[in-house]
Formats: C-alpha cells, structure tokens, sequence
C-alpha cells in the first residue's frame, strides 16, 4: 500500500506578510522562498532492511539546467545525497544492492521585472498651494530559480519504494540551496539513522 504525505508552508501571520512584504522589495534580496514537499512510500516494505545502496542506472540527464551550471549542480547533488545515506549508515556496494537509487534537478532559470516602491519624499510648496508627500515607484529586476528536485529509492525489478519531491521557488543571485533540498527530502526517508549501541564498559 502507498502512501502519501502532503507538506505545505506553514500560514503566515500578518506580521510575518507585512515582514516578508518589507523584506522584498529592498535593494539586495535575501533568499525568499516558497517550498513544497511531495512524499510517496510503500507502506508495506521494511525499510530496515536497507543496508547497501547503488546508483540506478538511467540513460536520461539527471540535472536539467542552464549548461553553464548543470555539470556542477550534479556533482554537487551526487555527493550530497551519497553523503545523506552514509550518514544513515547506508553502505555503497556493486550490485546486487538491497536498493538504488535516482534523482532528477530541473532547475528554470529567468528574469523577472517589477515594480519597487521608492521612498516618499516631501514636496514643498513656495506659494499660496499646499505642500504634500509624493510616493512612487521604480522598475527592477530580480532571477528567479525555479526548482524541482526529485529523490527515489527501487529495488531489483524497478519497484519503487520511496519518493520525494520538492518545488521550490527561489528569489535571489545567490547559490541554489541543494543541502537544505536534499536534508528535507531525506528528512522524510523510513530508513532511520541506526541507533549507537549502549556503553557497556562501566
């Protein structure tokens, strides 16, 4: 049996919008980002039986993303998700392995012009007319990355176990956020890290 697990931002306050609001239009954009998390799994498989993993072979690119950052963004996700599994204390090994794994990143990348409003500023009158407070706004532009990063783990035969999927919408020219992506989606991965055993010693 499947099962799926839906996560969705958390509703803001009106504080918080007004904050976010704010934050938006300033000169220099933090990461402002929207996320959603798609999660499927077997319920009938025993994930602790998973020791040794490899990759699935897949004839399709991995990464799809502007060709000056694609190579890069790949090898980064490789070894951040060899780096998640080890961690769970999941041993890589030539087949056959109790599970492979994929992963797909498309990254679309764009430019996005608006509108920011400027400061007010006082306009004096030096005649019979009333003085008053002048608003307004100025165009600008600001690259939008949106991503979409999917995890999946099969076993022998193609049989999916576990996928996770994350959209994500980031506004701002910084490096596209892969090690929060992978710790959320493996976040939600049944294989749980194994616990230490007990110090016997005293």
């Amino acid at each position: 049996m499947w099962g799926t697990v839906r996560r969705h931002p958390m509703p803001r306050t009106r504080s918080a919008l007004e904050s976010t609001t704010h934050l938006a239009f300033c000169v220099v954009f933090a990461a402002a980002c929207a996320t959603t998390v798609n999660v499927e799994v077997d319920e009938q498989k025993d994930f602790s039986q998973y020791q040794t993993w490899d990759w699935m072979p897949q004839t399709t690119p991995r990464v799809t993303a502007p060709p000056d950052i694609a190579p890069a963004l790949d090898m980064r996700l490789r070894r951040l998700i060899e780096s998640s599994l080890e961690g769970r204390g999941m041993r890589r090994t030539e087949p056959p392995a109790d599970f492979y794994v994929t992963y797909h990143l498309a990254v679309q990348r764009k430019v996005e012009s608006f509108e920011r409003p400027v400061a007010p500023y006082f306009l004096s009158s030096y005649s019979n007319s009333t003085s008053y407070w002048v608003e307004g706004s100025e165009s600008a532009e600001r690259r939008i990355d949106d991503i979409r990063l999917a995890i999946a783990t099969t076993e022998g035969g193609g049989h999916m176990t576990w996928q996770a999927v994350l959209e994500q919408r980031v506004e701002s020219p910084g490096e596209i956020p892969l090690e929060s992506a992978v710790a959320e989606l493996f976040g939600s991965f049944p294989a749980s890290v194994p616990v230490a055993a007990p110090d016997t010693k005293n």
